[in-house]
């Protein structure tokens, strides 16, 4: 049996082939990370978010904690703690450029002089690990796995925020914080860590509700909210950036609006002094006259939400008697004595219980702020007092902002 033999170059081509593979496979894998990767910012723990301290052999050196943050799909990340050397990104390694973090302790500042500020960033660094292989042709050793380092950069005069004017080409690094100089060989002063930017991580195309409750800053990239969000303690110059907010899967975060019923007891209202007798029922069932022929009046105050605007105005009478009459009106008080009728809901020519609704409401939307409301009743029996009663109300309103 004949067996053919493969050419020398043949088979380098082949390792070869398959060496590149490898290379594309891995840069394909961290392409798909990065755009699976949270939005930028500094990923908030409680305990370990590059804060800066100072250096505890040396006072005039400062230190940046453990950490973990991304900028633009890039984790930046420090685990372990090493000595400071702002030249470790530029080693070379038979040939091949090897990149190392930099290191987070005993770092110097940039200027010294008296009210220098000096702002500490974290910036991504690609670094190679010792996984290799050797050109199968040039002997030279290839790095297919990269991963991802660090450098701490101190700056002077570029803060955070700066964008695109940043003149020291950081383009993907997190402002960290702000030491200010005191002076050759004096330790530093107004170590300041705000405004930093901190992500909040939404692994979810969508959530029914977001809560936020922190003083930072949170940057939001595109998000899709069904429900509400809820913010708590949040500053309006560092609060909450959002690139893209949908809410109930629209472009406004305008809440839906919401129907809502606003009761009326009998036992809610007061008789009024120009009635010489009245009964309310012990347990508040009914509001009626106690007088076989006198009227009895009576009101009670109705509470709405501000900016609420009412739809309909509800009473629910008994009446025996067709002499005998009822009347209700929901209204609106200014604060010097004047009033305005908003609906009417008297008795009507029915016998026994029954209700009686207005829905062409007047100034239907609640202004707390200048204004107090109320229900104003009035019965006024045949012959008998029992003939006409109150046993209750609803008013029915519209609201489009969160409520309890």
């Amino acid at each position: 049996m004949s067996r053919a033999r493969l050419n020398y170059f043949d088979v380098m081509d082949v390792i070869e082939e398959h060496i590149e593979f490898a290379q594309e496979k891995d840069i394909d894998h961290r392409k798909t990370s990065k755009s699976d990767m949270f939005f930028s910012g500094i990923l908030k723990d409680g305990i370990s978010n590059f804060w800066i301290s100072y250096n505890a052999l040396t006072n005039t050196l400062i230190d940046v904690s453990e950490g973990v943050a991304w900028k633009n799909g890039m984790r930046i990340s420090i685990d372990t703690d090493a000595d400071y050397d702002e030249d470790s990104h530029a080693f070379l390694v038979d040939g091949v450029c090897v990149p190392f973090s930099s290191g987070n302790t005993s770092i110097s500042l940039k200027n010294y002089s008296v009210g220098a500020e000096n702002n500490v960033w974290i910036e991504y660094l690609e670094t190679l690990d010792n996984v290799f292989a050797i050109h199968p042709i040039t002997g030279v050793k290839e790095y297919i796995q990269v991963q991802d380092g660090y450098k701490i950069r101190v700056l002077e005069g570029n803060e955070w925020g700066s964008g695109a004017s940043n003149k020291e080409g950081i383009t993907n690094g997190i402002w960290l914080g702000q030491v200010t100089g005191a002076g050759a060989g004096v330790q530093p002063t107004g170590l300041t860590d705000m405004p930093r930017e901190y992500l909040h991580m939404i692994t979810m195309d969508a959530i029914t509700s977001l809560n936020l409750d922190n003083t930072q800053h949170y940057k939001l990239g595109s998000l899709t909210v069904s429900n509400a969000i809820n913010c708590h303690n949040m500053t309006t110059t560092d609060g909450i950036t959002c690139e893209s907010l949908h809410v109930n899967q629209s472009n406004t975060s305008t809440m839906a609006t919401t129907t809502r019923y606003y009761a009326v007891s009998p036992g809610d209202l007061v008789p009024d002094t120009d009635s010489s007798d009245y009964v309310i029922e012990g347990v508040g069932r009914y509001a009626r006259s106690g007088s076989n022929t006198a009227e009895a009046g009576f009101c009670g105050g109705v509470h709405l939400p501000h900016n609420a605007v009412v739809t309909s105005f509800k009473v629910y009478w008994n009446r025996t008697d067709a002499v005998a009459t009822g009347q209700a009106w929901l209204r609106r008080c200014d604060f010097v004595g004047n009033y305005a009728d908003m609906a009417q809901a008297d008795s009507d020519a029915s016998t026994g219980y029954h209700s009686v609704e207005d829905t062409t409401i007047a100034t239907a939307t609640i202004d707390n702020g200048s204004y107090c409301y109320n229900v104003t009743i009035v019965t006024d029996p045949n012959d008998s007092a029992s003939e006409v009663a109150f046993y209750g109300a609803v008013i029915t309103f519209t609201i489009t902002e969160p409520l309890p």
